[in-house]
């Protein structure tokens, strides 16, 4: 991810560089507006460049503003109806700025399918995985005859049902707390559990896994151990 364009935004400058922003195009005409490109550092390496969320949306918000005073200047617009502009595409910049971050700092993971392990036989490794909203989680067979299939998810989140012995990926969009089974293996206890931000529907999740587990032949206790973990 080191490298990786993060966001662009407009403003106005004289070609000067600092240690933040990485790359730039050329100067421009004195006054007039350019278009700066940031270069961001890898998620891992973010604290250690000083610039954090709140900083890199409020630069892209006074680079903003500094070109609407130039189109202003230029176009002379009436004060009233220049306000209103500046509000909503700052707003719109914001907005398309939390989003770009958010992409640029998704990380992915992956989980694998497996006979056995330490855990135990029948298990996703890892079997309780925490990952924030955004994140993609892609599911590895990598023994046979295992799928993944979603069997409780926060409103509004995305569901999965995996085809056996393929891989299959799932963006987590929504917080919460995510319970997903192997049919070919579900009352052997193959269960795993994805947990997202604030676990919302912890309740829920927690009546699930006593009904879910009331069905298991083995590992009783695998899913109910995993869920009370998130408390």
């Amino acid at each position: 991810m080191n490298g990786r364009i993060a966001a662009a935004y407009s403003g106005t400058g004289n070609g000067r560089t600092d240690s933040n922003w990485q790359q730039r195009l050329p100067p421009p005409v004195s006054g007039q507006p350019v278009m700066y490109v940031a270069r961001m550092p890898g998620k891992e390496s973010l604290p250690e460049t000083g610039l954090g969320w709140i900083e890199l949306i409020r630069a892209s918000a006074r680079s903003l503003i500094q070109a609407l005073k130039h189109e202003y200047d230029k176009q002379n617009t009436p004060t009233g109806h220049l306000e209103h502009t500046m509000k909503t595409r700052i707003l719109s910049a914001l907005l398309l700025s939390a989003f770009t971050f958010t992409q640029a700092y998704a990380a992915e993971y992956e989980v694998k399918m497996l006979n056995t392990s330490e855990e135990g036989n029948m298990v996703f490794e890892p079997s309780v995985l925490q990952v924030e909203v955004g994140d993609t989680v892609t599911f590895i067979p990598s023994d046979p005859v295992h799928d993944s299939i979603s069997v409780l998810t926060p409103p509004g989140a995305n569901t999965w049902h995996g085809q056996r012995d393929q891989k299959i990926s799932v963006v987590i969009n929504k917080e919460g707390i995510y319970i997903y089974k192997c049919a070919p293996h579900y009352y052997y206890g193959m269960v795993g559990v994805i947990h997202a931000g604030n676990p919302v529907n912890l309740a829920e999740a927690q009546q699930a896994a006593k009904d879910i587990s009331s069905k298991f032949l083995m590992n009783k206790n695998r899913l109910i151990n995993y869920v009370d973990q998130l408390k």
